[in-house]
């Protein structure tokens, strides 16, 4: 995935996690951070797409106690037991660890940052994110695990409602991982679960950890900016617009979305194009009715004097002019003067 620049954005959970916290870096820190593997949007003067990051590395205890859970991290080694969240953890130089053997730990060096370690065995985590449902986000980091194997590897994605994953398995060395989803609740769970054999020591390393919308949900949002409620282009949609609208479908990678929200643009553009079309043949009406009303005058002024030569087959051709005219106000205008000549 290509590096692209973006709105630098940050996530209120995070804001919200570093009250209070002494694991984080400070808030001025993380207000200047940028994510690479979030999705683009573009900046327009005709409409406004937001695209914050939605979760937070934040490795916060619940508590200061010696051994307290995680604020923001519900954890397990699988689907089975994450819910019971049974691990606690004590704090140390911007790590925490597991009080019960085999260690699992997670460390942070600020926010989109996170490692995660497990001396022996899986490792999974988990956290709610505020979703809104049908619309589609994606989940995405920056990783390097030394070890990618079929036995020791990753997995990214969510955990559905009814407690299953949906997901994907990341067993290369490093690279890019994402998992696309699209919400069926105003909460939905990300996840990761580190894969590894009993008494095997594994780290997974993880940079600009991100959940945001999908590219395709940000396509669809700038398509929708050009659509009234009744279905039709909104009357104040230019060729500006939709050029802006077009520049954020070119970030979809995935080419069948690209088709169909490309379908859906090239059908604004005809319903504009015939729009535009339409008020230059009615702009070129009541120019020919105006121009022919005034033929009627001395000195084509509709104020003074009727020329000596006007009869009544020039005011018909006038006429004739004007009830070309569909706008219902302006052939108003131009009949009175035209009764009055």
């Amino acid at each position: 995935m290509k590096n692209m620049k973006m709105r630098k954005v940050i996530s209120t959970l995070a804001i919200a996690s570093m009250l209070g916290t002494t694991v984080l870096t400070p808030l001025n820190v993380l207000s200047t951070k940028g994510y690479a593997v979030q999705k683009e949007v573009t900046v327009s003067p005709y409409f406004e797409l937001s695209n914050p990051n939605l979760m937070t590395t934040s490795i916060e205890r619940v508590s200061t106690a010696t051994s307290a859970k995680l604020k923001n991290w519900t954890t397990g080694t699988q689907t089975s037991n994450l819910a019971a969240d049974t691990y606690v953890f004590t704090e140390s130089s911007g790590s925490v660890s597991s009080t019960v053997a085999p260690t699992k730990r997670l460390s942070s060096t600020g926010e989109g940052n996170l490692s995660v370690y497990s001396a022996s065995g899986n490792f999974m985590i988990a956290q709610k994110i505020p979703t809104e449902i049908g619309k589609e986000y994606t989940v995405s980091t920056n990783f390097s695990q030394a070890t990618a194997t079929a036995t020791s590897h990753f997995w990214l994605g969510i955990i559905t409602p009814a407690n299953v994953a949906e997901d994907i398995k990341i067993s290369t060395g490093s690279g890019v991982a994402s998992h696309t989803f699209v919400a069926t609740e105003t909460t939905s769970r990300i996840m990761i679960q580190l894969v590894s054999p009993l008494n095997v020591v594994k780290t997974l390393n993880l940079t600009d950890f991100t959940t945001g919308k999908s590219d395709n949900q940000l396509a669809k949002e700038a398509v929708a900016t050009l659509i009234s409620t009744d279905g039709k282009i909104k009357p104040n949609v230019t060729d500006a617009w939709v050029a802006d609208v077009q520049k954020q479908i070119n970030l979809v990678e995935n080419a069948t979305q690209k088709a169909a929200l490309q379908a859906q643009l090239d059908e604004a553009k005809s319903e504009l194009a015939a729009r535009d079309a339409a008020i230059a043949a009615e702009t070129a009406r009541q120019e020919d009715a105006e121009a022919e009303l005034k033929a009627l005058f001395n000195n084509n002024d509709v104020s003074g004097t009727i020329k000596t030569e006007t009869d009544a087959k020039a005011i018909a051709g006038a006429q004739q002019r004007i009830d070309a005219v569909t706008d219902a106000t302006k052939k108003s205008s131009i009949t009175s003067t035209t009764r009055r000549s």
